[in-house]
């Protein structure tokens, strides 16, 4: 038998190997293309996974079309996005959603109509870069004649393409500009090692063709990342006008800075041949578009060296290419620009306008709220400036260390992160307690770092601890009361949590409260508490136990507190305050006070009760409450108040919320008890009444800077209800509180509430201290001694403020 060869299968039709075209942190943009005809080729079969990964990915897509798809995380799999490019010959597929600085392995092959697939490509590696800022360049007119101008720009973006516009001054219509047929102008091969091109590039000029003569032109470029992630740019616009008809192209005078001082600086600028003198010209610039178009321009004169009438100057050789600006103010804004005579004695246009801003003398740092680790820095405002470094060593020692705002720590000269000077404020932690330290800043602007004003000294507190004090005990339970000291970080709001320890008289071991206190458990396990009251249950009747926290009580003097027999009752432990002859007297003006209302009286504590007078309080200024402050209302005598609202809310109230005052008159007091909280103005009372605005406080909204934070905000009081953490605010100047007359003595009254963290802003004084040079309170910065929220439900009434004059 013969047998009869079967024919020769066509060789298979292959891509050729796959080609990187562009890498960006986050996508990878691949072209493929077929090493043979394409009648038979159904689409490509791509497959991706990262490198050291067993599994590939793969999805099919059409041959001549560039697909973009991204890298589902949750499936694993390559899932389409929504854009898609049709191609000619060729196509492609661009990667999103990749992860930075990660390795790639991609490959391809052919998919026939009959579902036959050709071999796959050499398997390509490409890797994904690390994030890189888009750079933005400066625009800058080099020359300009009749009809056209020349723009070059600098530094190259990397990574991206420009895009240009151009109008005429007071058109309003920006017109895009068409560079080489439309083509948008690409960057040239970076030189970074994290940025990438692959595609060739081209130049750093323009030429801007078809203008009109002697127009006012403004142009400017958007910079469009290849990243689809990064959003574009705009550059700032650039001024330039152009010259009458007839008249030959002129080159562009362009200052520069050499150096700037408080009071001067030094410009150079491009040599132009053939041009005589030099115009310098400046005027004073506030930020603002129309006081900068209002402020008139000075020239410069060659022989004072100093910004004059132009009928009085005379100008510098343009041949002697630097001079010295004398006669500015320091930390201010100035605008130069220059022209050049030419043979035909006629004056080039003016150049492009170089901004300028003095160096800034700093004055002394204000201090504001200081513990006995950290200290708030306070500055003026700086209206030019960026940055403010704040430098700061130990009283006695020779070197200095800058405060790095990042983590608010000193770190060698050089070295960290120097405040934003909008902020206003840094805060430093770290320090010793009980220690002299001394403090100096500097402000940066645009022209660089200033000199570094006067030191000044200050001092921290003392150091203070825990206190832990019981306040009622039965057989088996005892009730705490936290007070944590000041001298924790406040910036970002830590509490700082204290764990609670407790052992028996005669044991060595100690071990810590657990949740909620139902249990002890071992040491490095137990609950972690704020502040506020604590009760301990669970314990052994007839026993002695040692209480202390774990922060800075020492264990040597532990709370000692012996609990009594089986089944003992809930016993209080006296407070003491009654023994107070002030406190007693300002109890019954308060009871006389409240005699319209007796039913008000049942809702007094006397069991929390406190007097802080000179004679009864000599404990700390500051204790912590929450994630903020709670100043001591020295001189003041606390009514305690039974809350009206929930246990469980009540508790966590005690623990976590801030603690907070309110000023208000004498005949207001009933009401605000009989309500049980503070109402907004405009709210009905339950005697029917409504709350207005009262004399002589702010009436209306009004736009104001927040100098707490740094913003300008729109301010309507009429929207809010007003606390602040200190009572010598409340009591200042009798802007919110009215004498009470009783037994030949005057008593002013306040409420004392706890106010949900997170749910109130804080802000300026608004009495006018600030314009008498007053400082309220050594324990709060004026910029943030008030608070305000919108908010109905989210403080407590605990107690009326009496204060006896």
């Amino acid at each position: 038998m013969f047998c009869c060869a079967a024919p020769p299968r066509p060789p298979p039709i292959q891509l050729k190997p796959l080609k990187c075209t562009q890498v960006t942190n986050t996508s990878l943009a691949l072209e493929w293309a077929l090493a043979g005809a394409s009648s038979s080729v159904h689409g490509v079969d791509l497959r991706v996974r990262p490198q050291k990964t067993l599994k590939w990915m793969s999805v099919q897509c059409r041959l001549t079309a560039v697909v973009f798809l991204a890298i589902d995380a949750d499936t694993k799999t390559l899932m389409p996005r929504s854009r898609s490019e049709a191609a000619n010959t060729a196509g492609g597929v661009v990667l999103e959603c990749l992860d930075e600085n990660c390795e790639y392995e991609v490959k391809a092959c052919i998919v026939t109509h009959a579902n036959e697939r050709g071999p796959f490509t050499p398997t390509l590696t490409c890797k994904t870069l690390t994030s890189a800022a888009l750079e933005m360049p400066t625009l800058n007119v080099e020359e300009v004649a009749a009809d056209s101008a020349l723009v070059s720009w600098g530094p190259q973006p990397v990574n991206a393409m420009m895009k240009f516009r151009i109008r005429k001054v007071g058109a309003g219509q920006w017109v895009d500009l068409p560079v080489r047929g439309g083509s948008p102008q690409r960057t040239r091969t970076p030189t970074k090692p994290n940025v990438q091109r692959v595609e060739p590039i081209c130049t750093t000029e323009v030429d801007v063709p078809s203008l009109t003569p002697e127009t006012d032109y403004e142009i400017m470029a958007t910079v469009v990342s290849y990243d689809p992630f990064v959003a574009a740019h705009e550059t700032a616009p650039v001024s330039f006008s152009t010259l009458a008809p007839g008249r030959a192209a002129t080159r562009l005078t362009r200052l520069t800075t050499a150096s700037v001082g408080q009071t001067s600086c030094t410009l150079k600028w491009n040599h132009i041949p053939n041009r005589w003198f030099l115009g310098i010209r400046a005027r004073r610039k506030g930020g603002d578009e129309a006081e900068d178009d209002a402020s008139p321009y000075l020239m410069f004169d060659r022989y004072r060296g100093k910004l004059v009438a132009e009928c009085e100057s005379w100008a510098p050789d343009s041949k002697e290419e630097i001079v010295e600006v004398g006669g500015l103010d320091s930390g201010c804004l100035y605008g130069f620009s220059a022209r050049t005579l030419g043979q035909d004695g006629v004056w080039s246009p003016w150049g492009e306008e170089l901004d300028v801003v003095t160096q800034i003398v700093m004055p002394p740092l204000l201090i504001g709220k200081m513990t006995n680790s950290t200290v708030h820095f306070e500055w003026e405002e700086l209206k030019h400036a960026i940055n403010v470094a704040v430098r700061v060593r130990k009283g006695g020692e020779k070197g200095w260390k800058h405060l790095n705002s990042k983590n608010h720590s000193l770190v060698a000269l050089g070295d960290g992160i120097a405040p934003r000077a909008q902020d206003g404020a840094a805060c430093l932690l770290g320090l010793e307690a009980d220690c002299t330290y001394e403090a100096a800043s500097s402000a940066r602007t645009k022209s660089g770092w200033g000199p570094y004003g006067a030191k000044v000294t200050f001092q921290t507190l003392p150091k203070v601890i825990v206190e832990a004090a019981c306040v009622a005990s039965s057989s088996t339970s005892i009730a705490l009361q936290l007070n944590l000291p000041a001298n924790r970080s406040e910036l970002q709001g830590l509490d700082h949590p204290v764990s609670v320890r407790c052992r028996v008289e005669g044991e060595d071991d100690w071990n810590e409260v657990g949740e909620d206190g139902d249990a002890l458990v071992p040491v490095g396990k137990g609950a972690k508490f704020v502040d506020g009251q604590l009760q301990v249950n669970n314990l052994k009747p007839d026993t002695t136990y040692h209480i202390t926290t774990s922060r800075n009580t020492p264990i040597e003097s532990p709370l000692v507190v012996t609990l009594g027999s089986a089944n003992s009752s809930f016993s209080r432990q006296e407070s003491g305050a009654m023994s107070c002859a002030t406190f007693r007297r300002c109890r019954e003006a308060l009871a006389a006070r409240l005699s319209d209302s007796p039913i008000l009286l049942d809702d007094l504590l006397e069991d929390f009760d406190k007097c802080f007078c000179p004679g009864c309080h000599t404990g700390a200024d500051v204790y912590q409450r929450g994630n903020e402050n709670y100043i001591i209302p020295r001189g003041w005598c606390k009514a305690a108040v039974r809350t009206n609202k929930a246990k469980p809310l009540e508790k966590r109230a005690f623990e976590s919320w801030c603690t907070g005052y309110h000023g208000t008159s004498s005949q207001h007091l009933s009401s605000i008890l009989a309500s049980g909280q503070l109402l907004k103005p405009g709210s009905t009372t339950p005697r029917g009444g409504k709350i207005p605005v009262r004399d002589g406080h702010i009436q209306k909204a009004f736009e104001r800077k927040n100098t707490h934070v740094g913003k300008t905000e729109f301010f309507d009081p009429r929207q809010y209800i007003f606390f602040s953490p200190s009572m010598l605010y409340c009591d200042y100047g009798c802007a919110y509180m009215t004498e009470f007359p009783y037994k030949g003595r005057k008593y002013r009254f306040a409420i004392q509430v706890r106010i949900q963290p997170n749910t109130f802003s804080v802000g300026p004084e608004t009495v006018g201290a600030k314009r008498r040079g007053h400082i309220i309170d050594p324990n709060v910065s004026n910029h943030s001694i008030e608070w305000y929220t919108a908010e109905d439900h989210t403080h407590m009434i605990t107690g009326v403020l009496v204060c006896e004059r």
